[in-house]
């Protein structure tokens, strides 16, 4: 199987590029390319060149579907979807919130992931792992649905929820960084998003288990409308 992962859902994007299960190649992407579809093709092209494929040799494409950034997640998924449909290939959104929680260390089986939700509020998904599979990997599954929440009374309620195998980790944590209560296990990680290799391996395993996206209709996982959006709404209600 030949995966290509897209990761955009922050402030730095990752591709990926797996080939029967073995990771061949990772790059980040440029600030443009994060944020521009074409240059976004751009430089797949250039990571399947690498490693002598080509977009008609792609089984599956699996992509970061959110929460995150506006523009990233549309960006990411627009060429997702468009990658997917024209070398009929096989889509896959993953969770961008489980594929940090797929990082952890072996010790960590409860975790709660949580991005910036603009404002003073944050995304909020909780992880558990459920079992290990055959190769004595970590399953992880979302516990309840992505919420959001109040940075500083996210952060205050983190007391009574810690203790043996329990952490935090994702991009939001910086905006609560002053709430946190001492003792409170923070992942350390290269990088608050996923990687691009991850999103391609948990996308391999959605496609296994049949959950494919329709490349036609699939939309990025907003959960809340972004702050123009409010604003012009607020303007239209107002008018």
């Amino acid at each position: 199987m030949v995966t290509l992962g897209i990761e955009t859902s922050g402030r730095s994007g990752r591709i990926a590029l797996r080939v029967d299960g073995k990771t061949l190649g990772e790059r980040e992407l440029s600030q443009a390319g994060r944020r521009h579809a074409q240059t976004l093709v751009l430089e797949i092209r250039d990571l399947l060149t690498d490693h002598s494929v080509t977009p008609a040799n792609l089984d599956l494409v699996a992509v970061s579907e959110g929460p995150g950034s506006f523009t990233g997640l549309r960006v990411g998924v627009v060429c997702a979807k468009m990658l997917a449909w024209a070398n009929g290939a096989d889509l896959v959104l993953v969770d961008t919130l489980l594929a940090i929680s797929a990082e952890s260390p072996a010790e960590v089986c409860r975790v709660e992931i949580v991005s910036d939700a603009q404002r003073d509020d944050l995304f909020l998904g909780v992880y558990e792992v459920t079992k290990a599979d055959a190769d004595s990997d970590q399953v992880w599954l979302r516990s309840g649905s992505i919420e959001i929440v109040n940075a500083e009374a996210w952060a205050h309620g983190l007391a009574s929820r810690s203790g043996d195998g329990f952490a935090i980790a994702g991009p939001g944590i910086e905006k609560a960084a002053e709430f946190l209560p001492e003792g409170i296990r923070q992942l350390d990680r290269a990088s608050a998003e996923p990687s691009a290799s991850t999103i391609a391996r948990l996308g391999e395993q959605l496609a296994m288990q049949g959950q494919l996206a329709d490349p036609m209709t699939v939309e990025p996982f907003y959960l809340r409308k972004s702050a123009a959006e409010e604003k012009r709404d607020a303007a239209q209600n107002g008018s």
